[in-house]
């Protein structure tokens, strides 16, 4: 208990983190309360994500059917969902509220594991995470809100392709697209984090901006190949959907960085002016 308060002391860190150097134990004891705090917090959210399912179940699988059905019903194929087992129901609740769960209690696990990290950390590497923080959560929302609107689309699109086999009826398992349109939402969050990883690693001089610039074509070659691979449909339409919306965010935060390592050369430039002038 006494090294979660020396932890939580943290958040006023002085500039020389070796004020909170610990011993080997002192660290497995530290980590140990962060897990243990995280599982609490991940049952926590299990229990409210249980009383959720319906409601979240209900409004997406409304979503689903309002997309699949006119189009199947167009070509005359039937549709309709079913369980196979008698635990597919419990299962579906149970992983559906585990998903919830995890995103309701996401923050409190990201500050657990920034009261574990900061203290090793100095005030020029802390200063960029409190920038990227706010602005990666904005990323993810907008990933997620573009994808949104591609859902649809993709649904649509596949949809067509069952009247390729005639005498065909469309059984699904309950949950299954549900899981599909989840599954999309966090790749579109996900790879919307690309311009935070790419100004982060510049800020801490990992990565040059004149690398970025001399090899961009070949880093929006691989943002379309990855685009490709992690998108759960693999069609052509979503694939392009997340790989365009990433490779001009990729541009813009070359452009951004750019600008921000001439400003940050011409104060250091100015600071040994100074100096000199002294």
């Amino acid at each position: 208990m006494a090294n979660w308060f020396k932890r939580r002391k943290a958040r006023s860190l002085p500039d020389d983190p070796e004020d909170f150097r610990l011993s080997l134990v002192e660290h497995l004891e530290d980590l140990r309360g962060s897990i243990l705090r995280s599982f609490v917090w991940i049952t926590l959210g299990l229990i409210g994500g249980w009383f959720l399912t319906r409601p979240v179940y209900g409004f997406l699988n409304s979503a689903i059917r309002a997309q699949v059905e006119p189009v199947l019903k167009a070509r005359g194929v039937p549709y309709r969902e079913a369980f196979n087992t008698a635990t597919g129901a419990f299962m579906l609740k149970f992983k559906l509220a585990m998903i919830l769960g995890l995103i309701l209690v996401m923050p409190l696990i990201i500050i657990e594991l920034w009261h574990f990290v900061a203290p090793a950390l100095k005030p020029v590497e802390r200063k960029p995470l409190r920038i990227v923080a706010p602005i990666s959560a904005c990323l993810f929302a907008l990933g997620a809100g573009l994808c949104w609107f591609v859902i649809p689309n993709a649904i649509s699109w596949f949809a067509t392709y069952v009247e390729e086999f005639p005498t065909v009826e469309l059984i699904q398992e309950p949950g299954s697209m549900v899981f599909f349109c989840l599954k999309l939402l966090l790749a579109f969050g996900l790879a919307f984090q690309l311009p935070i990883i790419i100004f982060y690693l510049n800020k801490l001089g990992l990565l040059e901006t004149e690398m970025l610039l001399k090899n961009w074509r070949k880093a929006t070659f691989v943002v379309f190949a990855v685009a490709m691979i992690v998108t759960p449909s693999n069609d052509w339409i979503t694939m392009l959907a997340m790989a365009i919306p990433v490779s001009i965010l990729f541009i813009g935060t070359i452009i951004v960085v750019k600008f921000a390592s001439k400003k940050r050369m011409r104060e250091i430039l100015a600071s040994e002016d100074r100096e000199l002038g002294s």
